[in-house]
């Protein structure tokens, strides 16, 4: 029975020698296979020589071989024993190391070989061959290999098919080396294993010559308390920065005097007087002028008689604007307190001086009362709104007779200048009777009839 190489001995060396050639012999012979089809170019002439330094190395890997042989007669099961003869020990020694030597040479010579024919075959195809890879295992248990990912025996691992690109086995290469796809993926730093198909994709591509493509990192989402906490303090900066701001603002606005009453103005005055609008608005100077209150300074000045609107603004930065408008007497009329001025509202705002202005008088009787809405002075403000500013200028009274009974309209006489009446009638048509009165003042008469203006008439 023959007995087994030692390990480390040149028998065992040269066996491992022998098996190696004869694989990239084969290696070789396929290259040769690959790229006799093209032949007739330059690369298939590189693939060529490369397929001839394969065969170089498997010639190689036979003396190898030889080596073994010689050795395993020395080291098998059955020993015969054969006289040694002087200095054949050194010689056989010094023989299987120059076999070792060869066969070594012969490999480093077969791999540039192969290396050259893969490139010329790729150059020839138009792709670029993949680099070589180790075969690995998964980290489970489980080989990476020509045949895909094969469970080892006496593993918990499992088998699977990864067919990405376009249908070429992802664990192997174009050159035929197995591919690492279950070792720790080193691009991204953290030692963690990647999933086999991840690893393919990163490895293989999808096609032949494809790059690398780096992981894509996955987006990580906080956990729901966290991001409360992130609103809650978000929030409260934003609440802080508001509060802030709003400190800010009012200290400019009230305590920093940059924006202080300094200066108030009147406009829009004739017949009231300017002190008394600046009494009336009572506003300070020195104060914070947003501190002003312009709605209750409005109300005051309204209150006084001749003022018929206002309105009272800030001009930012130290001025409050204060813009009047007065009362304008269209007539005079007897109350209870005397002569008073009456505006166009019916309302007698102001007693008349001592010397009224030439303006109608309204009468309307000892029991009639002159203010807004009231029968009888509206009926007289529509009569003088109705002349002519020819007319309305030579009419000195007008006189307005309450209503006979519930629902009839007053009537209306005017008295002129120079004597003359005017019959007015009721306060209705108002513009048609303006109109047929400014004709018949033309014509010589006393008294001028325009109840009916379809038919006036002049008394003489």
């Amino acid at each position: 029975m023959k007995r087994p190489a030692a390990p480390g001995s040149a028998g065992e060396r040269g066996g491992r020698d022998r098996r190696a050639g004869a694989g990239r012999t084969d290696a070789g012979q396929d290259t040769t296979r690959g790229t006799a089809a093209d032949a007739g170019t330059t690369r298939g002439a590189a693939a060529d020589r490369g397929a001839n330094r394969g065969a170089a190395g498997g010639r190689g890997a036979t003396r190898g071989a030889a080596a073994e042989r010689g050795a395993s007669a020395d080291d098998g099961d059955v020993h015969h024993d054969v006289p040694t003869q002087p200095g054949h020990a050194d010689r056989d020694v010094a023989g299987g190391s120059t076999a070792a030597a060869r066969a070594a040479g012969d490999r480093t010579r077969a791999a540039a070989g192969r290396t050259a024919a893969r490139r010329s075959a790729a150059s020839a195809t138009g792709s670029r061959p993949a680099r070589g890879r180790t075969a690995h295992t998964d980290g489970r248990g489980r080989r990476i290999g020509a045949g895909g990912i094969a469970a080892i025996p006496g593993s918990s691992g499992g088998s699977s098919n990864l067919r990405p690109g376009r249908g070429d086995d992802p664990a192997v290469d174009p050159a035929g080396d197995r591919v690492d796809v279950g070792s720790p993926d080193p691009s991204d730093g953290s030692g963690t294993t990647a999933t086999d198909s991840e690893r393919v994709r990163r490895a293989v591509g999808t096609g032949s010559g494809a790059a690398r493509i780096p992981a894509r990192p996955r987006p990580v989402r906080p956990a729901p308390h966290i991001l409360r906490r992130r609103r809650i303090a978000l929030l409260v900066v934003v609440l802080v920065l508001l509060g802030g701001l709003a400190t800010g603002v009012a200290y400019l606005l009230y305590g920093s005097g940059l924006a202080d009453v300094e200066d108030v103005t009147v406009q829009g005055t004739l017949a009231v007087d300017r002190q008394q609008v600046l009494d009336a608005a009572a506003i300070p100077t020195g104060g914070p002028l947003v501190g002003v209150d312009t709605s209750d300074a409005e109300k005051r000045i309204a209150a006084l008689p001749g003022v018929a609107a206002v309105s009272v603004d800030r001009d930012w930065p130290h001025t409050i604007a204060i813009t009047v408008t007065e009362r304008v007497a269209v007539m005079l009329a007897d109350t209870p307190k005397g002569l008073m001025l009456v505006d166009k509202t019916g309302l007698p705002y102001e007693v008349a001086p001592e010397v009224p202005p030439a303006l109608p008088r309204l009468d309307v009787g000892i029991a009639g009362t002159v203010a807004p809405g009231d029968v009888q002075t509206t009926a007289g403000l529509d009569v003088l709104a109705a002349l002519s500013d020819a007319v309305r200028g030579q009419v000195q009274t007008i006189t307005v007779t309450p209503p006979a009974s519930t629902g009839a309209q007053p009537r209306i006489e005017l008295a002129l200048s120079d004597g003359r009446r005017v019959v007015w009638g009721t306060p209705d048509n108002g513009p048609r009777k303006a109109a047929v009165l400014a004709a018949l003042l033309t014509e010589k008469g006393t008294v001028y009839d325009v109840a009916s203006p379809d038919l006036p008439t002049i008394r003489r």
